[in-house]
């Protein structure tokens, strides 16, 4: 689990990253980054109703917040980013999701060197 001082947790600082961050699209998940002058690197994970019931949603949080876990340490300093999970996500295994979010990350220039492995 993500330590809470490192999670977006107000509806502000989720539409600040995605209405004034950059956006990277994927099939399975959308990334929005956006630098902050202080305050230190957070993420946040949303899901929309389109794909499913809470159950469905949070159990797909979950699966993110968790493989996103190891790669909180390889990211750059200062940034916000929020992860917005797509339907294609719901057909992922736990292991893949990561294979997914690193290139999205490296695209964005937030990934440190070693935060793929």
């Amino acid at each position: 689990m993500l330590r809470k001082n490192l999670r977006l947790r107000r509806p502000g600082q989720f539409r600040s990253a995605c209405s004034s961050g950059d956006r990277y699209v994927d099939a399975a998940f959308v990334l929005y980054v956006r630098g902050v002058p202080h305050g230190g690197t957070k993420v946040g994970f949303a899901a929309g109703k389109r794909l499913g019931g809470a159950v469905t949603r949070n159990l797909l949080k979950r699966r993110c917040r968790e493989a996103f876990r190891p790669l909180v340490d390889y990211l750059e300093d200062n940034v916000h980013v929020v992860v917005v999970v797509r339907g294609a996500a719901r057909a992922l295994k736990p292991g893949q999701i990561r294979e997914r979010l690193c290139p999205l990350l490296r695209q964005a220039g937030v990934l440190k060197e070693g935060g793929s492995d």
